[in-house]
């Protein structure tokens, strides 16, 4: 890893009022619109495969659905309209 990201969040994660907040640092340059993430956490692959799809049609993606080395399916992606996404499952992916 590079000194420049070296003291990034690349994950944390809260409840509050039953909410689960994702929080991490952001690894590109911010500006009016990219200030922010949503990520959706599906019960299901096929739930998450489904939702990324929809995302990414008219969009661009960042990073593929796939197994990521903490063990959830997760994928990135930027909307038609510019809003990023963060799509995950928590139940490992086979």
């Amino acid at each position: 890893m590079s000194d420049a990201i070296k003291d990034k969040i690349v994950h944390m994660s809260l409840v509050a009022g039953g909410v689960n907040l994702f929080m991490s640092d952001s690894f590109e340059p911010i500006h009016y619109g990219n200030n922010i993430n949503l990520s959706l956490e599906f019960a299901t692959e096929d739930e998450a495969r489904e939702a990324f799809a929809k995302l990414a049609e008219g969009g661009n993606v960042k990073y593929p659905l796939e197994l990521a080395f903490w063990g959830a399916l997760h994928g990135q992606l930027e909307d038609k309209f510019g809003v990023l996404w963060m799509i995950t499952n928590e139940v490992k992916a086979n």
